[in-house]
């Protein structure tokens, strides 16, 4: 499986308009703490990600393998100041970004695990809608004619994974 979205920056290094490849998601989500423990890692499958970056190689497009924060809540990172818990939601996010996360999504440690413990290649192909801390939530500024962009990569990756297969590799 591949998810092809979009996601928010959390990284001077993530450009409005890249294409993010996740390597591994924060667990910030409630989900899948009943498919795995809390101690396994969100990660999708490897050769997926290996395949990912090479379509945008091959396409030409920018791009940054890194990790994602999945979040249940839109806009965590933006207004946590609205939130009851907005003291433990800016601490987490600061020590996120010191980590060296570079995105922000709401479905891939979640699809990565379930995906895991049904024993499913699972990743995920998304497209930046912002630059890093200026997101406006004006239509205007979301890159809708770059979507494409995701969706171009994974479906060369996915291409190119199906020949794989059906090769017996």
């Amino acid at each position: 499986m591949m998810r092809i979205s979009s996601c928010a920056s959390t990284s001077p290094k993530v450009k409005v308009g890249d294409v993010v490849i996740p390597n591994g998601a924060v667990r910030m989500e409630g989900t899948g703490i009943h498919y795995l423990p809390e101690e396994f890692p969100a990660v999708p499958d490897y050769g997926m990600v290996k395949e990912l970056e090479a379509a945008a190689k091959k396409l030409d497009i920018p791009y940054n393998i890194g990790v994602t924060i999945t979040k249940d809540s839109f806009y965590t990172e933006v207004s946590p100041e609205t939130k009851p818990v907005y003291y433990e939601l800016k601490n987490k996010w600061e020590a996120y970004e010191k980590g060296g996360a570079t995105n922000s999504s709401m479905e891939c440690a979640t699809l990565f695990l379930v995906a895991a413990s049904l024993d499913i290649r699972m990743s995920s192909v998304m497209i930046s809608a912002t630059n890093y801390k200026s997101y406006s939530n004006d239509d205007k500024d979301y890159p809708r004619e770059w979507e494409d962009r995701a969706i171009q990569v994974g479906i060369e990756a996915m291409t190119q994974i199906i020949k794989k297969d059906m090769a017996g590799r």
